[in-house]
């Protein structure tokens, strides 16, 4: 069923991004998001990893902060990782902010 093609999808783009075949994780963590069971969260999570960090695709926290809020959707193990994802992606933001700031006052 869905279930397991979706659970197969995770694993699969887990392998793929390990490998450093980051397309094909892309590609099977998105699939997976679009089957709708309940692995589609921990494919958006991964997702949205992989933009915070830009690796395989160009950084962006905005896109990681939307694939966070989605994989939270679905309640339980997933809502909890995504709050976690979230708020360290804010407080990443948050830091980064002071880091240009105290450069920008020191010249640097």
């Amino acid at each position: 069923g869905h279930d397991a093609r979706g659970e197969a999808a995770v694993a699969l783009g887990k392998a793929a991004a390990e490998a450093g075949r980051f397309d094909a994780a892309r590609s099977l963590w998105e699939r997976a998001m679009m089957q709708g069971d309940k692995f589609g969260g921990k494919a958006a999570l991964a997702l949205g990893n992989m933009y915070e960090s830009g690796q395989g695709v160009e950084q962006d926290r905005e896109k990681a902060r939307a694939l966070y809020k989605l994989a939270g959707r679905g309640g339980g193990e997933d809502q909890i990782s995504s709050t976690v994802a979230q708020t360290v992606l804010e407080a990443k933001t948050m830091w980064d902010g002071v880091v240009d700031g105290v450069k920008g006052f020191f010249g640097w």
